[in-house]
Order: C-alpha cells, then structure tokens, then sequence
C-alpha cells in the first residue's frame, strides 16, 4: 500500500522545483508496461506539457489536482482549439476525465 501524505507531496514538490522541466512523477503503477498508469506528477508554474493524445482505445486520460491549480486545452485533429478549462482546489474544480473516445471522434 502507497499513502500519499503531505510530506510525500512537499518532496514532490521540492523536487519539482529543482528539476529543470519543473515537474516530478511520483508512479503508483509497478513498471511502465503495467497496463493502468496512474501517477502524481507535481507540475510548477512555467512548466510546459506539449499537446499529446492517446491512440490507444482503452487509455482514458484523469487529472486530480490535490493542490493550486491546472489549464486543460482539447484540440481537433487540425490544431484547434475545442475546449479550455482550469481546474483549480480554491473553486473546487478539482477532476477532469478525458475519455479516449473524446479524441477518435475529433
């Protein structure tokens, strides 16, 4: 069993900050071929995730923020932008659950 503690996602975050991505994974799943990825991944201002999408029709996409807040964009498959939406703990907007299926039918 993993707990996930403050002290757990203060070292995260230490990390984070100190990494040059100003990001740090922390993996709950045992090895990347695991077929469910499920990780903490502290993510600092002025960090970047370029737009990506899985192909893969059984690999849905979650974001559970614990702390501050995130921006989601959703794009066709010409660039466009669909959809924007910040998920922030002080609104209580804290989940967003991107089916797979949401990026096929794009």
């Amino acid at each position: 069993m993993k707990i996930i503690d403050k002290n757990l996602l203060d070292g995260l975050t230490h990390e984070a900050q100190a990494n040059p991505r100003l990001r740090k994974n922390y993996n709950l799943h045992p090895t990347d071929d695991f077929c469910c990825h499920r990780l903490l991944n502290a993510i600092e201002p002025d960090s970047y995730i370029r737009p990506h999408r899985h192909l893969d029709p059984v690999k849905d996409e979650s974001f559970v923020i614990l702390r501050g807040k995130l921006g989601i964009l959703t794009f066709d498959n010409a660039g466009k932008v669909l959809q924007t939406t910040i998920l922030d703990t002080a609104t209580g907007t804290i989940i967003a659950d991107i089916p797979t299926v949401f990026f096929i039918r794009q």
